[in-house]
């Protein structure tokens, strides 16, 4: 359903294609479509060439798909135009755990808490990585973290 108002969106007018596009992409990519979304994303970019969140959209679509190179081309080009966008040097980090490169991975996840400490995803991914280089205390305050985030969250 949400893909038909998408549809309708982007015959308002130029203006609202790029968001209507990347917005419709995630979609696709909820829905697994993945083809349709990388279609969207792509279409979305090049409405609008310096659009941050359609390049952090695709870098994560191609983390789904394990185009870990094609990933960080587009969390790199991101990152650039947005060097605080912490959403997308967490998906950077995301993309060297994948590649067991975890040292990396924490210190781009780092860098995610520290521009945007509210995040419980980033504690509990960095966490992982933690646990997985058996840095258990390490591990076990994150997911505390996290934890303590989630309870404020529900309040």
């Amino acid at each position: 359903m949400a893909i038909l108002y998408f549809d309708r969106v982007l015959k308002m007018g130029e203006e609202f294609y790029s968001k209507a596009y990347n917005k419709r992409g995630q979609c696709n990519f909820n829905l697994e479509n993945y083809e349709e979304a990388l279609l969207d994303y792509n279409k979305a970019i090049e409405e609008a060439p310096r659009f941050t969140e359609a390049f952090n959209s695709r870098g994560a679509l191609h983390i789904q798909m394990e185009n870990y190179d094609e990933a960080l081309n587009d969390l790199n080009e991101a990152i650039d135009l947005n060097p605080r966008y912490s959403e997308a040097i967490f998906n950077k980090g995301q993309v060297y755990a994948q590649r067991k490169e975890l040292q990396k991975a924490i210190g781009l996840f780092t860098k995610a808490i520290k521009l945007n400490n509210f995040e419980h995803d980033y504690y509990v991914t960095r966490g992982i990585a933690y646990h997985d280089l058996e840095l258990y205390d390490s591990a076990i305050s994150d997911l505390d973290s996290a934890l303590l985030i989630l309870s404020l969250i529900h309040i």
